[in-house]
């Protein structure tokens, strides 16, 4: 496997996991009982929109995965787009 690979999966894992780890704690803020308050009002739509960033994070690694095992030559137009 091309080593421009390897680092690719590590670095889409990576961000993976640091979203599920993010998510998590607003997960239970959200669905903990109580009065309503501004922070918790807030909550819901911040959650919305952190889950649909980590959906799209899922969908590039299904994507790269889905790439490498039936295209494997052409993995190497799912690299990153670098900044000028």
């Amino acid at each position: 496997m091309d080593d421009s690979l390897i680092r690719l999966r590590a670095k889409i894992a990576r961000q993976i996991a640091e979203r599920e780890a993010t998510l998590q704690p607003m997960r239970d803020y959200a669905v903990l009982g109580g009065n309503a308050t501004p922070e918790r009002t807030y909550c819901p739509v911040t959650l919305a929109a952190l889950e649909q960033d980590l959906c799209g994070w899922k969908r590039m690694a299904a994507k790269l995965e889905t790439t490498v095992l039936f295209e494997p030559r052409e993995h190497r137009a799912l690299r990153m787009p670098r900044l000028r």
